[in-house]
């Protein structure tokens, strides 16, 4: 992944199947107030689910580590929704 990911794209790494895996998430800020008892902030990530595995990161630009949590997963659907340990600052 050489190239530079703008606006709401994130690189989300995770163990898949033993080995490390990069993909691309979607993040956007939620009002929602069933979701911000779960979260720590008013943003979340939406990802393909069968490409997120354990111990999922966000990979910042400057190249910080932020934990996310599963919060929701549609296997049906492929989709997988991760809450962030801490709010992402705009750049």
């Amino acid at each position: 992944m050489g190239q530079k990911l703008s606006g709401s794209c994130l690189k989300i790494k995770s163990i898949v199947d033993g080995k490390e895996q990069t993909i691309i998430g979607t993040i956007i800020a939620t009002d929602d107030p069933k979701l911000k008892m779960r979260l720590s902030s008013k943003q979340i990530v939406i990802s393909k689910s069968s490409m997120v595995g354990e111990n999922p990161v966000i990979v910042t630009a400057n190249g910080q580590f932020i934990k996310c949590t599963i919060i929701a997963q549609s296997r049906k659907d492929d989709l997988v929704i991760l809450g962030l340990a801490k709010a992402l600052g705009r750049s």
